[in-house]
This record gives C-alpha cells, structure tokens and sequence, in this order.
C-alpha cells in the first residue's frame, strides 16, 4: 500500500484513530500527508517560480560575481527569496498578493518549495543547502595521524612512524610499515558493518573528535536538518556504504 493522504485517512478511519495518530510530524510537516490539493496547488506555485530561476540563474550568478559574491552554482532557498523579490517584474505570494519580502512571505516560499520537493515537482538533490556546514568525511579517513578504532574483533592505532593492528580474538600482533597505513584505514572501514553517520544540530568540536577515532561521519547544522541532506546522505550511502545498512545518530 502507498502510504500518502488518502491512504492515511482511510487508515485512520479504519482503525477508528485521528490521523495525527499515524503521522511522524504534524500534519502540515509530515512528507506522506503533503499531498492534499491545496498542497498540490502551492507545490505548483513554488514549481513557477523554480522554473523562472533556473532561467536567471546564470546571469544573477555573473551579476553578483563581479561584486565580489559567490551566488552558488545551483539555486538555494535563500538566494531564491533575494532573487525572486528584487529580480522578478511582478512577485507573488501563493495567495497572489505582492511578494514583499516579509517573515510570513519567506515561510511561504519555505511551504511551497517543501511541497514541490515531497511532490516530486522539484527534484531532489537540485538545490544547494548553503544554512549547514558541510559533512565531515571520517569513514573513509586514510591519513597518517594518530586514529584509534576499537571493535569486538580488532582495534587498530595509525601513528606517523608505524602502523600496529592487534587481532584480540585471535591474540596476534602485527606490525606493519607507514606505506600501508592508507591501505590499512581502508581495509579497517570495510570491517565496520555499518555506515555510520551523527548528525548534530551545533556544530561540536568533541563530536568530531569521537567521530574521527571511529569512522564516523559528521552532519553538522545550524538548527534544523534539510531535505537536502538527507538526500545527500542517501547518496552518499549509496556510493560508499558497499552494501553496509545507514545508521545515522541525531543529536
């Protein structure tokens, strides 16, 4: 069963519950239940001006270049709002009054473009997350300074000078040289059985540090999480997990 509106409220009613019973996120959140006409409506709203801004895009990007800004090479929700405002010669909110800018404009474009992208008007993966700070890449970590992995199985230290892996279960030493060390932080990720992630809605120095001892990535934010990084996690997942299950731990 495709789990969507009219599946919900009929599971509702079936099950003699409220919809907001079946839902993860409230009912103007929830990804499953944006699918209501009005949803579709405003989905198509943000889907017009989308379409208008990929064909601005380009020239608001020389535009602002030659002033010394770097507008992004994909659109981004607040670059979308800027432009949008001062670039389009008659803007409109979803209601179809003038686009002014306002707090309660912003939140509109926000719903609309949520809708688009849950709607599959807006693909995901198009727009540019500039709010968070980019993942931090320790699964594949392969340099040489000092990294310490411990499991039921193996741990392993990596030092500028030698490399040491210690077999616990089977109670061998090796000692190896430092031109493996590479090869045996990747060999150590393939012995991991997931693909680890935290996310962190602040940015945590401490976070780092335990997530670089262990392989684990970092999504840090600033605030909220995006739909964006989630697609971006699911790509990543897909590239590099080699078939490992995703566990991603929200802090």
């Amino acid at each position: 069963m495709r789990w969507n509106y009219e599946t919900i409220k009929r599971t509702a009613k079936e099950l003699g519950v409220k919809v907001g019973d079946l839902l993860a996120l409230g009912s103007n959140y929830d990804p499953f239940y944006l699918r209501k006409p009005s949803d579709i409506r405003k989905a198509e709203w943000a889907r017009g001006i989308w379409d208008w801004i990929l064909q601005v895009w380009e020239d608001k990007r020389r535009e602002m270049a030659a002033i010394g800004y770097s507008l992004g090479e994909r659109p981004h929700l607040r670059g979308i709002h800027y432009i949008y405002l001062t670039g389009h010669p008659s803007p409109k909110t979803y209601s179809g009054r003038s686009y002014l800018g306002t707090h309660a404009d912003w939140k509109d474009l926000i719903d609309g473009f949520v809708r688009a992208k849950v709607n599959k008007l807006i693909p995901f993966g198009e727009m540019l997350d500039r709010k968070h700070p980019p993942v931090v890449r320790y699964l594949e970590r392969t340099d040489d300074s000092e990294v310490i992995y411990g499991a039921p199985t193996a741990s392993k230290q990596l030092r500028r000078s030698d490399v040491e892996i210690h077999f616990l279960r089977a109670g061998l030493e090796a000692q190896m040289t430092t031109g493996l060390a590479g090869e045996v932080a990747r060999s150590v990720t393939k012995r991991i059985p997931w693909h680890h992630e935290f996310w962190v809605e602040k940015p945590r120095d401490v976070i780092n540090q335990v997530a670089g001892r262990y392989f684990v990535n970092v999504q840090p934010a600033m605030g909220e999480q995006t739909y964006e990084n989630v697609y971006a996690l699911l790509h990543r997942a897909k590239l590099e997990s080699e078939g490992r299950p995703v566990r991603a731990h929200y802090i």
